[in-house]
């Protein structure tokens, strides 16, 4: 006789997301990707809920987040991001579908920068480290490098943000400080 799957069959959403966590220096990990995005879909709808909220505290954006769909990423940040302290985010990531959902939603038809709306998501922010891995060409993180900085110094104030940290390798930090505009001031 075939048994039937139920709930005590299976695993709670902390500990499935617990299980995707991944290792950065001193703390774990929550990486958005379409996998984990997938898992907090019953969170965010309000359908199942998580017991430890500090799963939250450090989330990681990276390439994996280009494979997820735009509303769904949108979703997950404005239902997680309150809780996230700390945030790596590593080269190359394509966030303007992202800044296009945030707009479409803020009835915005002007383009703009798509990590000030992202960050926005993250009000409780107190470390943000960008990392550029060594065998990734600059030419795909250049952009979000700018953006990510530009974001950064206009929301200064807006933010709790304590410690910005960079993490390049100084061959391609070379080819970033010839290419990087300076930061604007207010």
């Amino acid at each position: 006789m075939a048994r039937r799957s139920t709930l005590a069959d299976k695993l709670e959403l902390d500990a499935i997301l617990k299980k995707s966590m991944v290792q950065h220096n001193k703390h774990k990990y929550l990486p958005l990707t379409a996998t984990t995005i997938h898992r907090l879909s019953p969170f965010w709808k309000g359908a199942k809920p998580i017991a430890d909220m500090k799963i939250f505290d450090c989330i990681k954006i990276g390439h994996e987040i280009n494979n997820v769909h735009a509303d769904h990423a949108v979703a997950a940040l404005g239902r997680i991001g309150e809780h996230c302290t700390h945030l790596l985010v590593v080269a190359p990531i394509q966030t303007s579908e992202l800044g296009n959902v945030f707009n479409r939603e803020e009835g915005n038809v002007a383009f703009s920068n798509d990590w000030e709306q992202i960050l926005r998501c993250f009000p409780n922010l107190k470390w943000l480290a960008f990392v550029h891995p060594q065998d990734v060409p600059t030419r795909f993180s250049l952009a979000t490098f700018h953006a990510l900085r530009t974001a950064i110094v206009n929301h200064q104030s807006a933010l709790a943000l304590g410690k910005f940290e960079v993490n390049i390798p100084p061959a391609v930090l070379a080819n970033f400080a010839h290419n990087v505009a300076p930061a604007p001031t207010n």
